[in-house]
């Protein structure tokens, strides 16, 4: 009888087990279905996964996620306000403005990243829901950061808040600065030189020979060109067959005998050889070759005619340009080689040495003897002003 009792309480006991069991698992059941319904109808978009490291956050890719990656990877800083100013999200671009961690930025006031005298105008934009402005944020190094802030208020189902754009304006600074400098100061110095010379004639008539660059186009000046940069045209041209290379030769020949031509002119100008060099001119570039590359070629030269043939009037005008470039040149090698120098305090440095290195070659003198006898201060070498004019003197 004992035993039967106690069989029965055994069996009384598993039921209840067993019915809690049920219970349980109801509920987890409910538990499931419930996030499953939220995950389908979009009230969740993340999930907090246990993992041996710890806790992980998982987001949930939905049609917002191109928007929420376009945000993250913009180059201007993004960040969300609520209304009391405090940053509720910011992406990584504005961290980086403020050269502080995210997390240090997201759950601050906006006001603290900002100088204390544009925090009114901050105030000012987020009571009038929106605006925009030029403010001065505080980085964390203590650095100023100008910046143009945009702040639109959201208004969505959810409660209000603010949106901000912050584009960085320290490069645009920058150059502000660098063009309020120096710069208006000496194109304004350089155009009263110039309007000074010409009131009182002094370049009126004055020869310049170039490669034909706009910059060099100036008014009152006898504008003469290169002959080595206007056949550089011809000489440039891809033939395409043997009979077209054969043509470009040919023509290249005769401008090079017309360019000797003109070497002896200036040696010995007569009335005569200028008639025939005028008239073997329009010979020579009007030539239709049937290659109509090369034709075009010769077109443009013609075209430059009355610059090109400008040492018929003038026979001390040089035919090319070619020493003032090599004076030049080794500027050119260095801006290809490192492109260009890194402060205002370099590039001069820069240009200072490259003429003295010039001038000391032009005048004969050791570059390298010249730099020790001034860091030395011996000064047994003249000032290279003081040798200039002696070789103009010898000359």
């Amino acid at each position: 009888m004992e035993e039967t009792h106690s069989t029965a309480n055994r069996c009384e006991g598993e039921l209840a087990r067993l019915r809690a069991e049920v219970q349980s698992l109801r509920a987890q059941l409910e538990d499931s279905q419930e996030t499953l319904r939220a995950i389908q109808e979009g009230a969740v978009d993340a999930l907090v996964i246990d993992t041996p490291d710890g806790q992980r956050v998982f987001t949930l890719q939905g049609e917002e996620h191109p928007y929420r990656a376009v945000i993250e990877q913009m180059l201007e800083g993004a960040a969300t306000l609520t209304p009391e100013g405090i940053i509720h999200y910011c992406n990584q671009r504005f961290a980086e403005m403020l050269k502080l961690p995210l997390e240090r930025v997201m759950g601050g006031r906006m006001e603290d990243f900002v100088t204390p005298g544009d925090r009114v105008l901050l105030a000012t934009m987020l009571r009038e829901g929106g605006g925009r402005a030029e403010l001065t944020l505080t980085a964390g190094d203590a650095t100023d950061v100008s910046a143009l802030v945009s702040a639109i208020l959201l208004r969505d189902e959810g409660p209000a808040a603010f949106c901000l754009t912050i584009a960085d304006l320290t490069e645009r600074k920058r150059l502000e600065t660098e063009i309020r400098g120096d710069e208006p100061r000496r194109i304004v110095t350089e155009a009263a030189l110039f309007g000074t010379l010409m009131h009182y004639e002094l370049y009126v008539g004055q020869p310049l020979v170039s490669d034909d660059a706009g910059q060099f186009k100036i008014l009152g000046l006898l504008h003469a060109l290169c002959w080595l940069h206007a056949e550089r045209s011809i000489r440039k041209l891809v033939p395409l067959d043997p009979r077209e290379q054969e043509t470009i030769e040919h023509v290249r020949d005769a401008v090079w005998k017309y360019y000797q031509r003109l070497r002896a002119y200036r040696e010995s100008p007569t009335s005569r050889r200028k008639a025939a060099l005028e008239r073997d001119f329009d010979r020579l570039f009007r030539w239709r070759t049937g290659f109509a590359d090369l034709n075009e070629a010769l077109r443009r030269i013609h075209e430059k005619r009355d610059y090109l043939l400008l040492v018929l009037e003038r026979p001390e005008i040089p035919l090319h340009n070619n020493l003032s470039e090599s004076d030049i040149r080794e500027w050119a090698k260095k801006r290809k080689i490192s492109a260009g120098t890194r402060s205002e305090l370099g590039r001069r440095c820069r240009d200072t040495f490259v003429s003295l290195k010039k001038t000391c070659r032009k005048l004969g003198v050791s570059f390298w003897r010249y730099l020790q006898d001034r860091i030395r201060g011996l000064h047994e070498i003249l000032a290279l002003p003081e040798l200039m004019r002696q070789a103009a003197q010898e000359t």
